[in-house]
């Protein structure tokens, strides 16, 4: 016996126990009930993949009856397709934090799994939206320059930062528009210094 089946032995027994004493249960008949189940009798490995760091990413888990899988594998294979393209093409492509690749299937149509897709997508939404993200245009003068904000408005739809919002609807009067975009495409707009500083400064 080896240092792993002793251990599961060592552990198996210390359940029984516990459960004898709890459930007063013979431990005798709780151990002829679970013997037939820790026979060690040889059993087929999976084909499957799974993540790992050496040369053999190969999945130890036991095949089910009729298969080459093992449970979780064989809803992708049982088709019949045996190569390692198609294992590696249905395992997501993705690492996770680990480094080591990621264990769940693609999604249909796409090479990695669901949960790396919505961060794929969140990802590409969020620098979407820092492109689209304008500084505020609060600003304080001193003597030798102009000092504008280091913050966002808080939508493309409005001038200033959250702690600068209070000063929108004043502002929309003074500058003519209700935001940079507006303001930009109106024609009929006459130009503001401080906002043609500000544009200049952010390369608008």
């Amino acid at each position: 016996m080896n240092k792993v089946e002793k251990s599961i032995n060592t552990l198996v027994n210390h359940v029984l126990d516990n459960i004898s004493k709890n459930h007063d249960i013979e431990i005798t008949s709780l151990q002829e009930t679970i013997a037939p189940l820790l026979e060690n009798s040889p059993f087929e490995r999976c084909q499957g993949l799974v993540a790992s760091k050496n040369n053999r990413p190969v999945c130890r888990s036991k095949v089910l009856r009729g298969f080459n899988y093992c449970r979780r594998h064989v809803p992708l294979f049982e088709d019949g397709s045996d190569s390692k393209y198609t294992q590696e093409r249905l395992q997501c492509t993705a690492t996770v934090n680990n480094g080591s690749r990621c264990l769940k299937n693609t999604k249909e149509g796409h090479d990695i799994c669901g949960i790396h897709l919505v961060k794929q997508v969140y990802q590409q939404r969020s620098q979407q939206n820092n492109i689209d993200r304008v500084h505020c245009v609060y600003y304080e003068d001193d003597e030798d320059d102009v000092d504008f904000c280091s913050g966002f408005a808080v939508t493309k739809d409005e001038w200033f930062c959250t702690k600068h919002q209070h000063l929108q609807t004043m502002y929309e009067r003074v500058y003519g528009s209700k935001n940079l975009h507006e303001y930009k495409n109106n024609s009929n707009n006459k130009q503001v210094q401080i906002i043609e500083k500000f544009i200049n400064n952010n390369g608008y």
